[in-house]
């Protein structure tokens, strides 16, 4: 007789490798809002893509809204609050060294999550984008702003950058210059003199002179 008995599993709740499937729905969210946009993006679509059922995105995130919520906490705004954390009175004091460590911590984020670029492009920068209005709240919140602000007038005042930067346009003119060409990468690896360029992180590796062209020459206006 076998005195050993199974574990009972709870009706209705996921078994073994829960966590890993919330994880893959967030990831074929990511994807799937960056290619076709979140509003044309159903629930069955991400629930197929994640190799799950609808009634489980539901189960772990209650609906449209919260997988929304879930993505903007734990995929998007992690890598904004490190940003920002970075930034004191002081973080401007050499501009240029500013700028590198900037591009290091967005490319570090868009290799973690790869269609960042794309996402940013169409549900943040663009009009009607699902996720601006998150973000802006959470900006609002968290009040980010004055920190940035107070940096760019500091530097401002010790003539380390041009008088004439708004100082609320800066970060967002940085981010800005890098973010673009990596969501630009399917066209420029189509050009005809790019026939050889594989990955938009190329361009923009730190040591590559053309980092620099893009960066710097795409920034010209906010160094003195």
């Amino acid at each position: 007789m076998n005195t050993h008995s199974s574990p009972r599993k709870t009706p209705g709740r996921p078994s073994e490798g829960a966590g890993d499937k919330r994880e893959a729905i967030l990831s074929a969210a990511l994807t799937l809002f960056a290619s076709q946009g979140a509003a044309a993006t159903s629930l069955p679509e991400i629930g197929r893509a994640a190799h799950v059922t609808p009634a489980m995105v539901h189960y772990y995130f209650g609906g449209r809204s919260g997988l929304i919520d879930a993505l903007m906490e734990e995929r998007i705004l992690p890598g904004i609050r490190e940003l920002w954390q970075s930034l004191d009175e002081h973080c401007l004091d050499d501009p240029r060294a500013f700028l590198v460590s900037i591009l290091d911590r967005v490319l570090a984020q868009v290799d973690s999550i790869p269609v960042l670029p794309q996402l940013w492009v169409r549900e943040i920068l663009t009009d009607g984008g699902v996720l601006r209005d998150q973000l802006l709240a959470h900006l609002r919140a968290e009040n980010m702003q004055p920190k940035v602000l107070e940096a760019v007038r500091n530097a401002q005042r010790k003539k380390l950058i041009s008088s004439g930067i708004c100082p609320g346009l800066f970060i967002p003119s940085v981010v800005g210059a890098i973010m673009l060409p990596l969501a630009a990468s399917g066209l420029l690896r189509e050009l005809p003199w790019n026939q050889d360029f594989t990955r938009a992180e190329r361009i923009m590796a730190i040591n590559n002179p053309m980092m620099q062209f893009c960066v710097y020459a795409g920034m010209v206006f906010v160094l003195s």
